[in-house]
């Protein structure tokens, strides 16, 4: 039993859970009493204060091999911490969610070209239909069925923020991979979040500067405490791991079912219908991931450094 819930697949399972109710939360909270930078830069700060009392013995006992990584570390922090979330925050305030979700989907496929320009062998056959079959099932339940729809869409400054999140956290997970740091998960990301969330400070400055102030209300409190939880922490914890045991190109494909899981969340709390192109488009990202994932199925777990120990 602790196998299978230990499964890469299973854990997988979990960040774009989380990312899909952060993106309804996110979506919803972002405005002149939360803006986006703030929540950006008190999400990850949160989240390091969190991870702080579990996590300070081992930095304290692995600070000589952090300061000798600290460039790969920098880099990390730059690209997962600092630039992903503060570009999607960014994003969700200026662009309609159709667009957002269409070109989040450039994800996957992202991590799978910059995969095998680093060097990570060129993606075969069933991958590459598992990706086209999970890009249709994202397009169905985006566009309710109705495919003609994208024809109206127009471009948003917000797209490129997305594009631009989408391409930072793609060479994060494929650099993930091949990291030479050896720290415990938790660790590893208490370093991240200490070295990133300092480097929004200017921008968030620069927000203020704009007359745009974090209203100190309970609800923005919560706001932010659930976003350091579960999309922060929970998440990117999960992630770390299921990249380290299956690679970025499989655990790519994952980040699919986070449109899935919105139109569950919807169904279940929103009171919104169940239609066809909703199963008809699951059905295809799960075929989709299914395809792309079976080539790793019943290989051992491979033996790289950040797969080691249990290790993310």
């Amino acid at each position: 039993m602790r196998r299978y819930l230990l499964s890469p697949y299973l854990i997988l399972l979990g960040p774009p859970i989380f990312w899909a109710v952060n993106a309804v939360v996110s979506r919803a909270f972002i405005s002149d009493a939360l803006p986006p930078l703030a929540l950006s830069f008190w999400r990850w700060a949160s989240a390091f204060l969190l991870l702080l009392p579990f996590t300070y013995r081992d930095l304290i006992r692995h600070a000589g091999e952090i300061r000798r990584q600290w460039r790969y570390l920098t880099a990390l922090a730059l690209l997962s911490i600092s630039t992903y979330n503060s570009f999607f925050y960014l994003a969700l305030e200026t662009t309609p969610a159709i667009n957002a979700v269409l070109v989040a989907a450039s994800m996957p496929i992202l991590i799978v070209l910059i995969a095998w320009a680093w060097g990570g062998g060129r993606p075969r056959g069933l991958e590459l239909i598992g990706v086209v079959l999970s890009f249709v099932g994202l397009l169905l339940v985006v566009g309710r069925g109705d495919l003609a729809i994208f024809l109206g869409l127009r471009l948003h400054v917000g797209d490129l923020y997305v594009l631009i999140a989408n391409l930072t956290w793609a060479i994060y997970s494929v650099w993930l991979r091949h990291r030479p740091v050896k720290l415990p998960p938790l660790t590893f990301l208490a370093v991240l979040c200490g070295i990133g969330f300092p480097f929004i400070l200017p921008f968030y400055v620069w927000e203020m500067a704009e007359g745009r102030f974090v209203d100190p209300s309970w609800v923005n409190f919560l706001v932010i405490l659930f976003t350091a939880i579960f999309p922060a922490i929970l998440a990117v914890v999960a992630w770390n791991r299921g990249v380290a045991q299956v690679g970025p190109a499989v655990a790519g494909q994952f980040s699919y079912l986070t449109p899935v899981f919105a139109t569950v969340l919807a169904v279940s709390f929103l009171g919104e219908i169940l239609r066809w192109y909703h199963i008809a488009g699951m059905a295809l990202i799960f075929a989709g991931i299914a395809l792309a994932t079976t080539r790793m199925i019943g290989r051992p777990q491979p033996s790289d450094s950040a797969g080691k120990s249990g290790r993310t």
